[in-house]
């Protein structure tokens, strides 16, 4: 059995980013795009990416960003709104900086950039 991937997608208002975590939580796609108001078509575009990448793997997913509440709805993913998931890293003791186009968190060991 292929081990489970964890998935992030950030749809904010010009972008859709799509970031898969290994179980060691290292960083093993990473890719964004700009949706041009396209929200639907950006995010299965990237998807798709991420499913030939790494066909048969499971998943774990979860939606967050300014466009993400709705794709989430429809998607049937959990929306984490992005103040409580920066929240959260700071509490874990890792650093989160939002740099507003890109965001990325430092773990001990690793570091995830989309």
């Amino acid at each position: 059995m292929k081990p489970v991937l964890h998935v992030g997608i950030d749809i904010g208002s010009t972008t859709v980013k799509v970031a898969a975590l290994s179980p060691y939580l290292k960083l093993v796609f990473g890719r964004y795009a700009r949706h041009m108001s396209d929200i639907r078509h950006a995010t299965e575009a990237l998807l798709s990416e991420l499913q030939q990448t790494f066909p048969g793997y499971r998943i774990t997913a979860s939606v967050s960003g300014s466009g993400g509440m709705g794709l989430s709805q429809l998607m049937g993913l959990p929306f984490c709104q992005e103040i409580l998931a920066e929240t959260k890293l700071t509490l874990d003791n890792d650093t989160f900086e939002n740099t507003g186009k890109s965001r990325f968190f430092e773990r001990r060991t690793s570091r995830v950039l989309y």
